[in-house]
């Protein structure tokens, strides 16, 4: 049973509430567009790219040609991908032992890309290390800088990388489909997180979210609060 106050797991629509704090990091100056995202998020200056395994599996490995930005971390052009929908990176873990992405531990963003930078566009991660960006330039943690900086402003209570008592309470379960109709799926929740989950790790409201999609239709403005500036 739904009602208007459910709390859902909103999985990819996270991504553009991530999109709009980066872009108010943006405005400030706080980071450019088209500057190396290492510039900001130091580990991203190992990130190679993975070009192919050997005979016995062994991950063939090069240096990217060219920088990883802030642009294409937004715009899925990074090179980072999604594990459930590219052939290459489940070989990758298994050969490495890295931990999948879903862990939220710090090692799996460790991740190489799956082609340079700019070359083409693949759904995947990248927003994710926007948001691992963002807690690096703020020194604070997603969840946190976008309470005080969208969730607050926009009146949206009800919205949070964890629940509180009120959201548990309302919280709806996840349900799979099949032949047997609709199944409800208790997803994995890690249990020691090391990151939040810009590209899909937040709970909401159908309310809520409106509130943030009007102030995007809206130039960036709710009820006299301005989020984003019109022209971005």
């Amino acid at each position: 049973p739904m009602t208007l106050d459910t709390v859902l797991a909103i999985f990819s629509t996270t991504k553009a509430i991530t999109g709009a704090a980066a872009m108010q990091l943006v405005e400030r100056g706080t980071v450019q567009l088209d500057a190396p995202a290492s510039s900001y998020l130091p580990l991203l200056a190992d990130t190679q790219v993975l070009d192919g395994f050997t005979d016995d599996g062994t991950p063939i490995l090069r240096a990217p040609k060219t920088d990883i930005t802030l642009r294409n971390l937004l715009t899925h052009t990074s090179g980072f991908v999604y594990e459930a929908w590219n052939p290459n990176v489940v070989p990758y873990i298994k050969a490495t032992g890295m931990p999948p992405f879903g862990t939220r531990a710090r090692a799996a963003l460790r991740v190489p890309l799956m082609f340079d930078p700019g070359d083409r566009w693949e759904y995947g991660v990248g927003i994710d290390i926007v948001g691992v960006l963002i807690e690096a330039v703020t020194g604070t943690t997603l969840g946190r800088f976008c309470a005080d900086n969208i969730f607050g402003p926009l009146a949206m209570h009800d919205t949070g990388f964890t629940a509180n008592e009120s959201m548990a309470q309302r919280r709806a379960r996840v349900h799979l489909t099949t032949g047997d109709g609709l199944v409800p799926f208790d997803l994995p929740e890690p249990t020691q997180p090391e990151f939040e989950m810009g590209g899909g790790g937040l709970l909401s409201t159908v309310p809520d979210y409106l509130r943030f999609t009007n102030a995007i239709l809206r130039g960036g403005e709710l009820d006299g609060t301005r989020i984003l500036d019109a022209a971005t």
